[in-house]
């Protein structure tokens, strides 16, 4: 998890990152869901920390800059964070503007300067 971010997931934008592993495990399986049918049957996924379990509910797959400004910002706008993801989304879906968001980034085969980014809304269950 970024430095930056609340343990308990409060930040608005919590990032978590991942190796991009060749044989799928850790964050290696995230460009899977650049494949549009993969990204509409994916939809949730649970995470587990040692007090809470919270659901992730999948809603944009990008291939952003390492230093993007916008998704790489634990504080960002809502506003200009949304809109942003929606007009740079390779795969979308309308989130939840009212939750947090977690984002999951690994490297990318493409460049050592793009990462995958699976943004998320938070839900604790």
């Amino acid at each position: 998890m970024d430095y930056r971010c609340s343990g308990d997931f409060d930040s608005f934008n919590t990032i978590i990152y991942g190796h991009n592993m060749n044989n799928g495990n850790m964050f290696g399986e995230l460009s899977n869901f650049k494949d549009e049918e993969f990204f509409d049957k994916n939809k949730f996924a649970t995470i587990y920390s040692k007090d809470e379990s919270y659901t992730l509910d999948f809603f944009a797959y990008m291939i952003v800059n390492a230093d993007d400004k916008i998704i790489f910002d634990i504080s960002a706008d809502p506003v200009r964070f949304f809109n942003y993801v929606k007009k740079s989304a390779l795969n979308y879906r309308e989130p939840d503007r009212d939750k947090n968001v977690v984002a999951l980034s690994t490297c990318s085969s493409q460049s050592t300067e793009k990462r995958i980014v699976l943004l998320a809304n938070i839900i604790k269950k």
